[in-house]
């Protein structure tokens, strides 16, 4: 999956948000992004928004029993093992410019100007991947009630490991029973 050129998607993606105002990005949420994100899949009329699985059946409501695939796609990709794969979901993160600053200076409310914006901007434009992967960012986390930071390594990983997980549910099929494991919606 991994192995796909991903720059033309975010090209296209940095040319729809460019011509936003830049201090309207800066309250853009992940909700945003994934109605951008359909509409540049929608000509594929095979994908389901916010698909709702149970990832584990045994364990209760609110202690990981549910998940949410922001994009499920039917599509025709192999998996890890080489086998086709006809699913593809895609997981977003709302990692923010103002994010990556607060990692840049290593605390969650950093001063922040309109011209940093413009300069990180910039800056993340021309890095590699290998470069930009290990940029810190700093982001809210509800479960722990308080500030992480981490790397974008770190942050891929842990996606990663979600869409792994999510595939797996969804290729076990429709929920059936209470404790079942799979596809929650119809």
């Amino acid at each position: 999956m991994l192995e796909r050129d991903t720059k033309p998607f975010i090209t296209i993606l940095d040319s729809f948000f460019s011509i936003r105002a830049t201090w309207s990005q800066v309250t853009t949420t992940e909700a945003t992004l994934q109605v951008v994100v359909e509409l540049l899949v929608s000509e594929t009329r095979c994908h389901v928004p916010q698909l709702a699985v149970v990832v584990n059946g045994k364990k209760e409501h609110n202690s990981g029993r549910y998940g949410f695939a922001n994009l499920f796609i039917v599509s025709g990709l192999h998996d890890r093992h080489g086998s086709q794969y006809p699913l593809l979901v895609l997981e977003l993160k709302d990692i923010r410019l103002t994010s990556l600053w607060n990692g840049i200076h290593g605390r969650f409310w950093a001063n922040l100007e309109l011209d940093d914006l413009h300069l990180l901007h910039w800056k993340l434009k021309t890095q590699t991947e290998k470069e930009l992967l290990t940029q810190k960012h700093i982001y809210w986390d509800g479960d722990k009630d308080r500030s992480v930071m981490e790397t974008l390594a770190q942050t891929r990983d842990t996606v990663l490991k979600q869409v792994w997980r999510y595939l797996d549910t969804i290729c076990m099929g429709g929920v059936l029973g209470k404790l079942d494991t799979g596809i929650l919606d119809r």
